[in-house]
């Protein structure tokens, strides 16, 4: 029995840390029940099927339904003005352009070896995409990237976050900035997180590889000195946004500004420009494509 409990202990701890840095108590089937049903009760929408209709209702097929008079692109509003019940549609899966390590292609992301003096650890924890605690309870930050949030419930921070558990689920390397801070304010590491790479060819760069998936935007706070890899990273950020992948799957473009000499672009009525004149005005793209990052007060929510 104290066997189990030792070994349950952690697990527990883990747990209770993801349900408090979520800031959410619901089960994994009822955040996914509330996500369809919210989805189905949309404006225009029939009411959402309960869970027994959902188990009664005999599977009919999108093709079925588009027949009848549903054209694509699917929505129960359509389904339901062709006179089939929305309870019995099955929708069409989602077409979403994988990144190039899931397709066949080689990552850019993979390196044909580890830095110099990168250090081996055991991970305990991932909170989200970019943050992640080690078996001795230090806290790491990923270097040069920013995912979305996970309390303020932002779209794809669980997508960023499974992106960094699932491949630092066990033992990972660390490496740091040549010449550049070892800890943050917070007292968290700041480092490029390494795993192998699939298939054993090589070792995976996290901190780039999320950002080619599409999960992770490049970051660079402040005025300090620009990553040794930047570079790259901006231009991993690019290859997904033109791919549409992740956070860019729905980006459209649109017109921001930025200071002088500042690393972020913001909305002109931005509250931190109120005393700022010499602005310079470009394409949210263009903003992008410079390894500026949004706004966290006017554009959180992008």
């Amino acid at each position: 029995m104290g066997q189990c409990l030792s070994f349950a202990k952690p697990i527990v701890k883990e747990v209770l840390e993801d349900l408090a840095e979520s800031g959410e108590e619901k089960t994994s089937s009822e955040r996914q029940q509330h996500a369809s049903y919210a989805a189905a009760a949309a404006p225009g929408t029939e009411t959402p099927p309960s869970p027994a209709e959902e188990s009664s209702a005999p599977p009919v097929s999108y093709a079925a339904a588009a027949a009848a008079g549903a054209d694509a692109p699917f929505s129960y509003a359509a389904v339901a003005a062709a006179g089939v019940p929305a309870t019995t549609v099955t929708p069409p899966p989602q077409v979403v352009t994988p990144p190039p390590s899931a397709s066949g292609q080689r990552s850019g992301a993979v390196h044909s070896s580890l830095p110099s003096g990168a250090e081996k650890y055991t991970v305990r924890n991932v909170y989200d995409g970019d943050t992640l605690t080690l078996i001795d309870e230090r806290r790491v930050r990923l270097l040069g990237i920013d995912t979305p949030e996970i309390k303020e419930q932002q779209p794809y921070a669980q997508e960023a976050k499974a992106y960094t558990k699932d491949r630092c689920d066990k033992e990972i390397w660390i490496s740091y900035e040549p010449g550049g801070e070892k800890e943050d304010h917070y007292g968290r590491l700041l480092c490029f997180v390494w795993v192998p790479a699939e298939g054993g060819d090589g070792y995976l760069c996290i901190n780039e590889g999320i950002v080619e998936a599409g999960y992770a935007r490049a970051y660079q706070p402040g005025k300090g000195k620009q990553l040794h890899n930047w570079d790259k990273m901006v231009e991993l950020q690019s290859a997904a946004r033109k791919e549409k992948r992740g956070v860019w799957e729905d980006f459209e473009d649109f017109e921001v500004v930025k200071t002088a000499n500042g690393s972020a672009y913001h909305k002109r009525s931005c509250e931190h420009l109120s005393s700022v004149r010499n602005l310079t005005e470009m394409m949210a793209s263009e903003a992008a494509e410079k390894g500026l990052h949004p706004c966290r007060t006017c554009l959180g929510d992008v």
